[in-house]
């Protein structure tokens, strides 16, 4: 399984619900690496972030502790055990689901933005500080409108 993710220099990931930000070549560069595999993300990510979006992906899955919860778009899951943990998996967020499944994945696609927001409410866990996560691919320093940003693959060395 992997999981992709934007962070900045904190590891914050969202506010409000809503990514923090909006560069083009981020957004292509993960919609290329979900296009055509299963994607897992929570419903409050889905409804505010991806449901208005082509994900390219075969299959959407929302996960939600909510009973009730209905979408003739996406499949269903109500607990961890049921959705499919295989090497066609991407785990897209937010940051419940990220918390939930990140120790399970084998490869972290991380865009790092060198910036810091101010007034972050979500957060991902800072790979580079934990010890089962090994850095192995980091691109040169892109920018976008001043903006610098890097992406970095780690490894999740406690996954066979």
């Amino acid at each position: 399984m992997f999981l992709i993710v934007t962070v900045d220099r904190n590891w914050a990931i969202g506010k409000n619900n809503s990514l923090l930000y909006d560069v083009p070549a981020i957004i292509e560069y993960r919609r290329q690496n979900i296009r055509e595999h299963t994607v897992i993300c929570g419903r409050k990510s889905y409804e505010t972030i991806y449901r208005d979006v082509d994900l390219d992906s075969s299959k959407t899955i929302v996960l939600t502790r909510n009973q009730l919860y209905r979408n003739d778009k996406v499949v269903i899951a109500h607990s961890i055990e049921e959705i499919p943990k295989t090497d066609d998996t991407f785990v897209i967020g937010g940051a419940s689901i990220y918390n939930q499944l990140y120790t399970s994945c084998k490869y972290a696609i991380v865009t790092y933005v060198d910036s810091v927001t101010l007034y972050s409410d979500a957060y991902f866990p800072n790979l580079s500080k934990l010890p089962n996560w090994e850095k192995i691919i980091e691109t040169p320093t892109l920018y976008f409108q001043g903006l610098p940003y890097t992406f970095i693959t780690y490894l999740n060395k406690a996954v066979e």
